[in-house]
């Protein structure tokens, strides 16, 4: 997906300016200025279909894109609603959403690969994206903030100051009410510092909404049921619980974000794998019979052209020996690597480590590359510790979004066992 800006949506009132934030989910946030309104600037956000495995819903027919198409963008409504009730309600310390509007799509392609070959979307599906207009406030995301300095160098103060603003939020979303005879409360359900904004005033906000969900009947409910991500999410969302998810499960990720704070390791990037294959938890342990090696991680070689260039999509160099499916891992990026013709090994968030190794890294500072990339294996190679990889055969389904949810759901039940 590739802008020229400026690009002008609702005949020409919005001027699009840049990305404002783009955190691989399914919604992407653009700058823009209101020109019918002194030029005031906005946000816009808009659905995106075009990272990790959301991709596969486009390789098939032109009934089946269209179909995902039009579920996601149910997501944007709802996040309409959610902002106009809350704010209506008194909650003033979220965005105010200002208009919402159907407008030709930038994040779709006119026509795509398939299966059985070139399909076309339909005009119809191409001229009616919607979009939310959101009051702008200036700032930047947290986990941008994470390797500022002066933030770091004040960090209690702020995180306190953060615990409190969200806990505010939580507290009115999670007020009970009583819907068709049943009691019913909303849940944030995807905190993350992706979805958090610190003003230039070091005043905190969350930035997105089309996570929210409605539990009603001691279950949440569509369109957002299941919105969660990998490594802020609970325990007890595993296995195919997610829907049955309660308050408590806003403040694991409230405390998850923290965490992640504190220690400058992105818990996302640990994994959440439903449908991890067990022979692949147990290779992950086939490097440590080495006895230099310090951690032992899994890959898989990269079949979708897709993820080669996908920034979600983390690739790790490692110079397999012929008929060995245990290689050294020598640099971990979320770019190409390396370079030159031969395979490259998308990298599984799984690890295996040494009771020493393990007691060695938590102490150790982030590294230079670390928060380069934003990954914190490379706080061990920076550290000289040893990383090797043991090669498998698929890389399992991350949980990201209600489609990963839905598929996840399918392959466990395909494969539990028929009732006698």
């Amino acid at each position: 997906m590739k802008h020229d800006f400026p690009v002008f949506l609702r005949n020409g009132r919005y001027r699009v300016e840049r990305i404002f934030a783009d955190g691989g989910g399914m919604g992407l946030l653009y700058e823009a200025r209101d020109t019918f309104c002194a030029d005031n600037r906005v946000l816009i956000k808009t659905t995106r279909y075009d990272t990790g495995p959301r991709t596969r819903n486009f390789k098939y027919t032109r009934d089946e894109a269209e179909k995902f198409v039009e579920s996601s963008r149910k997501i944007l409504a709802w996040e309409k609603k959610v902002l106009v009730r809350f704010r209506n309600d008194g909650l003033n310390n979220i965005p105010s959403a200002n208009n919402y509007f159907l407008d030709r799509s930038l994040t779709l392609q006119p026509a795509y690969e398939g299966k059985a070959g070139t399909y076309e979307l339909g005009e119809e599906t191409l001229d009616r994206e919607p979009y939310l207009v959101l009051e702008y406030i200036p700032g930047d995301l947290l986990d941008a903030r994470f390797e500022d300095e002066a933030f770091r160098g004040d960090l209690e103060d702020n995180l306190l100051t953060l615990a409190r603003e969200i806990l505010t939020i939580f507290i009115r979303l999670h007020r009970s009410f009583e819907l068709d005879g049943q009691e019913a409360y909303f849940l944030y359900q995807d905190l993350k510092p992706g979805n958090v904004l610190v003003s230039q005033e070091d005043y905190f906000t969350l930035i997105d909404f089309g996570g929210v969900t409605l539990r009603l009947g001691g279950k949440t409910t569509e369109p957002t049921a299941g919105c969660i991500t990998a490594g802020y999410a609970a325990p007890e969302a595993s296995g195919g619980n997610e829907a049955y998810i309660d308050a408590r499960y806003d403040i694991f990720t409230l405390g998850a974000t923290l965490w992640e704070a504190v220690t400058g390791v992105e818990p996302a990037s640990l994994g959440e794998f439903p449908t991890l294959d067990p022979a692949a938890l147990r290779a992950a342990l086939d490097p440590l019979a080495d006895p230099a090696v310090d951690i032992a991680t899994l890959v898989a070689e990269i079949a979708d052209p897709a993820e080669r260039d996908d920034p979600h999509t983390v690739k790790a160099a490692v110079g397999f020996a012929p008929g060995s499916r245990t290689g050294r891992a020598l640099y971990f990026s979320r770019v190409p690597v390396p370079s030159g013709d031969g395979p490259l090994y998308h990298h599984i968030g799984l690890y295996a480590y040494r009771r020493a190794a393990l007691e060695r890294f938590v102490g150790l500072p982030p590294g230079v590359l670390e928060q380069r990339e934003r990954l914190e294996q490379l706080r061990a190679l920076e550290a000289g510790m040893r990383i090797d990889a043991a090669l498998v055969d698929t890389v399992p389904l991350g949980v990201d979004t209600p489609a990963d949810l839905e598929r996840a759901r399918r392959i466990l039940a395909e494969r539990a066992p028929t009732p006698a």
